[in-house]
């Protein structure tokens, strides 16, 4: 079978051949067709995330399964001819965090395409309960989409107010999810901001409540707002700070990106403004199943952000298609 490998010392892929396994008896085997491109992936392409040689990446997957059968995370049954989309992050279910059912944090978690194998290859294998069944409710090439509006879907139930308003920071594939999520959800004010402009105009076309800055989404409401970063970056961490100073003691805000490891909080900011702020990392296979139910319903407009691309015609410049990439969301056609 063909794989599509990552060096990271010369930033080049290698597409070669390997040996096709036996398939685990308990276990099934996909042969991906649609795989999305994330944050995560462009972290590893930068030099951001360290992997290791070889790495084959690919955490946004879906396939349609081609040998082998078993439950998936909603107990469904899954048979050869099923497509099914992977839950991408590994729990070990035995850990203090995953016996208090925090699957997203688990100690020992194996995240494919990251520090695993993931599916940019002509088959996959995987344990049936890290996979969800897809009907022909949803694309395929939507079906990729499960993953990033799940981790959407985790973060949006951190806040405890629907009516409040939602500022929701970076306009990529989880702030378009986030959006989406939220307003399927029922929160009754959803507001984008994306910095950067061409993708900034380019939602304008999809969303009607897009801004530039914090400042332009906020308007002349001081009320107690939600604030959901899903950039995770000193500059966004310094501008929800500051926005608490204007804001009404209250508010809430979540941090589901990663693009910065470390930032300081000040004091006054957080405690004397008594302004709520909580982490928010991946999902569990419950937020899975309402992200395959939100993509399901928001079909037509997420199909308006996506751009679909050939993995074999681009092999060598892929790493700068990726990294130079301003499409909301960037999928993969293998």
């Amino acid at each position: 079978m063909w794989q599509i490998i990552y060096h990271p010392a010369t930033g080049n892929f290698e597409k070669i051949s390997a040996d096709l396994s036996p398939l685990n008896g308990s276990f099934i085997r996909i042969r991906p067709d649609y795989i999305g491109v994330c944050g995560s992936d462009k972290s590893i392409l930068a030099g951001k995330r360290k992997v290791y040689d070889g790495l084959i990446l690919g955490h946004e997957i879906t396939g349609i399964i081609s040998e082998g059968k078993g439950l998936d995370l909603a107990g469904d049954h899954l048979s050869e001819g099923d497509r099914v989309v992977v839950f991408p992050n590994y729990y070990c279910g035995e850990c203090e965090d995953c016996r208090h059912g925090h699957y997203n944090t688990c100690r020992n978690k194996i995240s494919i395409g990251v520090t695993a194998q993931g599916a940019l290859q002509e088959f996959f294998d995987l344990n049936p309960k890290f996979a969800i069944r897809v009907d022909e409710q949803i694309d395929p090439e939507l079906a990729p989409l499960i993953e990033p509006m799940a981790v959407a879907v985790h973060a949006i139930m951190k806040f405890s107010d629907r009516h409040k308003r939602m500022i929701v920071i970076g306009g990529g594939s989880v702030g378009i999810s986030s959006y989406v999520t939220a307003k399927c959800l029922g929160f009754d004010d959803v507001r984008i901001v994306e910095k950067v402009g061409i993708k900034r105009e380019e939602l304008k076309k999809h969303v009607g409540d897009v801004y530039q800055s914090i400042d332009d989404a906020l308007g002349v409401s001081t009320g107690p707002i939600n604030i959901l970063d899903t950039v995770g970056s000193m500059e966004t961490i310094n501008d929800i700070e500051k926005l608490s100073g204007v804001i009404a003691s209250g508010s809430e805000a979540v941090v589901s990106g990663l693009e910065s490891q470390e930032y300081s909080l000040n004091q006054a900011y957080f405690v004397r403004r008594e302004i709520t702020f909580r982490g928010s990392i991946i999902y569990t296979p419950h937020d899975f199943i309402i992200a395959r139910d939100v993509v399901g319903r928001e079909a037509d407009l997420l199909k308006k952000t996506l751009t679909l691309a050939d993995i074999h015609t681009m092999i060598e410049g892929l790493k700068d298609r990726i990294l130079n990439s301003t499409d909301i969301k960037l999928i993969l056609k293998i």
